[in-house]
């Protein structure tokens, strides 16, 4: 196991961790939703390597990658204009 693998599999599972225990402010969740993509591709960029493949798989990882963090971002942006904060927390009650 090289490295590579291993630094990807640590941010990984640090990055789950952190998620299931603090889970409290949207960004925050989008952070850490970001960290477990980075160790995601450093494990695909270290596999890729050993098998000699194409720099084309890499790309578009990280063309999907960049898309669905925009997507997040603007869905922070959304919440923060509507309801002026981003507690995931609060979000499910309802007030008349």
């Amino acid at each position: 196991m090289g490295v590579g693998i291993i630094r990807g599999v640590v941010l990984v599972i640090g990055g789950l961790f952190s998620y299931i225990i603090n889970y409290s402010h949207f960004l925050n969740s989008l952070l850490r939703l970001e960290c477990i993509r980075v160790g995601v591709f450093c494990v695909i960029i270290h596999k890729i390597d050993m098998l000699d493949g194409e720099l084309f798989y890499r790309v578009y990882f990280l063309v999907v990658v960049v898309c669905e963090g925009v997507v997040g971002l603007s869905l922070l942006v959304v919440m923060v204009f509507s309801r002026g904060r981003d507690y995931i927390k609060i979000r499910s009650r309802v007030v008349c």
